[in-house]
């Protein structure tokens, strides 16, 4: 039997589903093409090697945008400016960016934000520091990647203790479940033997509801399964990190890449927020 007309089938039916995902994605925040290097404007270029430099050559980067840089632009590995900025634990320059209109949440290659590199680094020490600057410009601090690993999984990965209580401090879930390894952020860092950062987190579990602290608690959370049912969201069909809420409840986690407007806290507290002054829509939600 002739399989072509079968096999040219399949190849349109992704075609088509590649395009609606496309068409359903802000470019704006996370253009899914390769952009070429050729493509890239002299100031783009400019603005992504001077925030490079930073804190140190904060006036450079400050001319620049005033010259008519976009602090949104790409480059050839799909990183903004912003990106850069914070994986070189340029404070000023972040806070910079952010006030010229660069986006809190846009995304590389992976779908990692620039908050997911705060948790690589450890660039989340006390206040002032990135992750105040990013929190209080808006960031959803549990957006997941492409795994659907948020900042604080990543922290825990990397062992950055300071870093890890501070997004707990800031909003960012203990409870939340990535999707290949199905575990929590304390899963992670004892995955990988960072017994400080495990017991530190395992310690901030211990305050949690007991709804949160039942999934947080666990390495490994093996009830993980898509989300099924008319009263499942449209949204978490496809979204393997849900999670049972308790009894015959089910929910999913919405990763929100794209938040619209934030509000800010005016003036900001010197430190993390108490629980009752967080913003709630910037720390992510639960829905049922």
């Amino acid at each position: 039997m002739d399989s072509s007309p079968f096999k040219l089938l399949v190849l349109l039916s992704l075609l088509v589903s590649f395009q609606v995902a496309n068409a359903s994605l802000d470019r704006l925040h996370g253009p899914r093409e390769f952009v070429p290097s050729s493509s890239i404007s002299s100031l783009t270029r400019q603005l992504l090697e001077a925030v490079l430099l930073g804190d140190f050559n904060l006036a450079n980067v400050t001319s620049i945008l005033t010259a008519g840089a976009d602090p949104n632009a790409y480059d050839e590995n799909q990183m903004t400016a912003l990106h850069w900025a914070v994986i070189k634990g340029q404070n000023e320059t972040v806070k910079t960016l952010l006030a010229r209109g660069a986006y809190t949440d846009a995304l590389d290659a992976s779908y990692r934000t620039p908050a997911h590199f705060l948790g690589i680094y450890g660039w989340g020490g006390p206040y002032p520091s990135i992750l105040s600057s990013l929190y209080f410009a808006g960031a959803n601090l549990n957006a997941g990647d492409q795994a659907h690993n948020t900042a604080l999984h990543y922290a825990a990965m990397e062992g950055q203790t300071e870093t890890a209580r501070n997004l707990v401090a800031y909003g960012a879930r203990l409870d939340v479940v990535n999707l290949w390894q199905h575990r929590t952020p304390y899963g992670m860092a004892v995955l990988e033997n960072q017994t400080e950062t495990a017991a530190a987190l395992l310690q901030l579990v211990a305050s949690l509801p007991p709804a949160q602290k039942s999934i947080a608690e666990q390495e490994v959370v093996n009830d993980v399964v898509p989300c099924q049912g008319s009263s499942c969201p449209g949204r978490c069909l496809t979204d393997q990190s849900n999670l049972r809420m308790g009894g015959s409840t089910w929910g999913c986690y919405q990763n929100n890449f794209f938040m619209g407007q934030q509000p800010v806290q005016e003036p900001q507290p010197p430190g993390p927020p108490q629980p009752e002054q967080q913003l709630g829509v910037i720390q992510g939600d639960v829905v049922t």
